[in-house]
């Protein structure tokens, strides 16, 4: 039965599988805001998202951010903000259980960095409460201790962004200036940045070069920022290529789409940031009286694993699907010179990646899995046969 279910589940032009990749609210939370953002926070979305954060409060009154898990203080956060910009009143039983969970978690002063970010860009945070994050790090050559290649590639694809929104420090007003004032067990302040409260001698040194930062960026050194941010735009800008979204993944999209939309870039007229809303829209499961968003999609994983499990389970090597999903994950393979050969020593590309196209970041997880599933499968193309 259950090959004949995954058999059903094949998609039957291509040849692929794909299941929803499932989330906690914090990304529910996050369309809402995002949509708020771009003025485009619509009725049928309000009410929508205002159901299924209705369907996910646990019985504290909180959020999780896994399945089974406790109230968590940023999913928490986010979805009491996405409550209000869908319309809640702050009397709302919702927001009302909502709001014990945060002051029980320790108040919105808890909430971390991107969190804080995101309430910035709806005025909710002051900028001078966010840590500085320097675009000029655009610059640092792959030598440095620090540069944007030592992250990883899901990390870099989020913060470099970021660097276009910290330095441009945009702005959506949609709720009065004080609208989480009540989430606050004592006020903001940069002591939050280290939650343990500790005098160390790095905490000391982080805040007075973020000090420092804050003075330079006061002093507007225009022109060398100015590059940076260019820099980081034709960054971004070469990384929407081949790909569904910038890295293909739910955080980095959304902070691209921001980071375009504080450099002017109006979709109607810029086509990669119309492909980046639709990339985005795409992510979102729309059922009749409720949304959720997943971070990203997982074809070419799903595909590799179904091939693996249904020979494990019998299914022949030469079953029209297998090769069919063999052909469809062949099809897969990237040889464009991704961000991995920064470090990969001009090693020749070859790798696969998760989502449909993400063609900069291929991984040895999914490269892995795909070498299992065509391990034994008959491929009918002599072609694809002295390919494979």
């Amino acid at each position: 039965r259950a090959r004949d279910w995954m058999l059903a589940h094949q998609d039957q032009e291509e040849g692929f599988w794909v299941a929803e990749l499932q989330a906690d609210t914090t990304l529910t939370s996050d369309y809402v805001m995002l949509r708020a953002f771009l003025g485009s926070l619509d009725e049928r979305i309000k009410r929508k998202a205002v159901r299924h954060l209705e369907m996910e409060q646990l019985p504290d009154g909180g959020w999780n951010t896994y399945a089974g898990g406790p109230s968590e203080i940023n999913a928490t956060v986010k979805a009491y903000f996405a409550l209000k910009l869908a319309g809640l009143k702050e009397d709302a039983p919702m927001l009302l259980r909502a709001l014990e969970a945060v002051h029980r978690l320790g108040g919105l002063e808890r909430a971390n960095l991107f969190t804080k970010i995101y309430l910035a860009l709806h005025g909710q945070v002051d900028w001078e409460h966010i840590p500085s994050m320097p675009v000029e790090l655009i610059f640092a050559p792959n030598w440095l201790y620090i540069n944007i290649y030592e992250f990883s590639y899901w990390t870099r694809t989020i913060i470099v962004p970021l660097f276009i929104i910290a330095a441009l420090k945009p702005k959506k007003q949609v709720l009065p200036p004080n609208a989480l004032k009540e989430l606050y067990l004592k006020g903001p302040s940069k002591a939050d940045w280290f939650q343990n409260g500790d005098r160390t001698f790095l905490r000391t040194l982080f805040m007075i070069g973020d000090s420092v930062l804050k003075f330079l960026e006061k002093k507007q050194i225009s022109e060398i920022r100015a590059r940076a941010v260019q820099k980081a735009e034709k960054w971004i800008l070469e990384r929407h290529f081949k790909t569904d979204g910038l890295g293909a993944i739910y955080p980095a999209m959304a902070n691209a789409i921001i980071a375009m939309k504080a450099l002017g870039y109006d979709e109607k007229e810029n086509p990669t940031l119309a492909k980046a809303l639709r990339d985005f829209e795409d992510l979102v499961i729309e059922e009749p009286d409720h949304l959720r968003v997943q971070p990203c999609v997982s074809p070419v994983w799903d595909t590799a694993l179904a091939c693996y499990a249904l020979r494990e389970a019998g299914v022949s090597g030469e079953h029209p699907a297998l090769v069919k999903a063999a052909n469809w994950l062949l099809d897969k393979q990237t040889t464009t010179k991704g961000d991995w050969q920064v470090k990969g020593n001009g090693m020749q590309a070859g790798g696969w990646y998760f989502q449909f196209q993400n063609e900069y970041y291929p991984d040895n997880d999914d490269t892995s899995a795909v070498l299992m599933g065509l391990q034994k499968i008959d491929v009918r193309d002599e072609k694809r046969k002295a390919e494979a």
